[in-house]
């Protein structure tokens, strides 16, 4: 990420942080400093990636946000550059796939409302780094078309079914 983005990133989460400090609880920190040291670390580990569309902060730490008992988890969050809402699904595979890989199981968890994290258009993978683990539910065959053919269905083409 060249210099100047990261500085107006950096400039950008402190004024955030300044406007709703409560909105970074979770990261208790104390002053802009700290702000300043985790944005500049998280942009120069590699840790975040941008494009032209969405900007993913990878968090690769395996313990933060599972249980001990659960495999070690990349969680990706996921914002569009512009801050509207998403969800085209196809995007958010590609992330997980150019980020953790393709052979990589993630999920969007829609939680319990007690565990709800609703602050902005921004979305959650959490993503198991093993690729031979599957999670115990979902569809156990791979099914991708374009042709629906004489349904009522709707697909838009390029999918990756051929």
């Amino acid at each position: 990420m060249p210099q100047g983005e990261i500085e107006r990133l950096v400039a950008e989460t402190i004024a955030e942080w300044r406007r709703r400090p409560d909105f970074f609880d979770a990261l208790k920190f104390k002053n802009a400093e700290e702000v300043a040291a985790f944005v500049i670390k998280t942009a120069t580990d590699g840790q975040l990636w941008k494009n032209d569309l969405y900007t993913v902060c990878v968090y690769d730490d395996g313990d933060t946000h599972r249980a001990p008992s659960w495999p070690a988890l990349v969680h990706l969050s996921i914002k569009r550059n512009d801050r509207e809402p998403i969800h085209d699904w196809r995007d958010l595979q590609q992330i997980k796939n150019e980020i953790v890989g393709a052979d990589c199981e993630g999920v969007e968890l829609y939680p319990a409302e007690s565990r709800r994290v609703d602050s902005a258009n921004q979305y959650h993978l959490f993503v198991i780094k093993e690729p031979r683990l599957r999670f115990p539910f979902g569809f156990t065959d791979r099914f991708v078309t374009d042709d629906v053919g004489t349904s009522r269905a709707k697909q838009r083409q390029g999918s990756g079914g051929k």
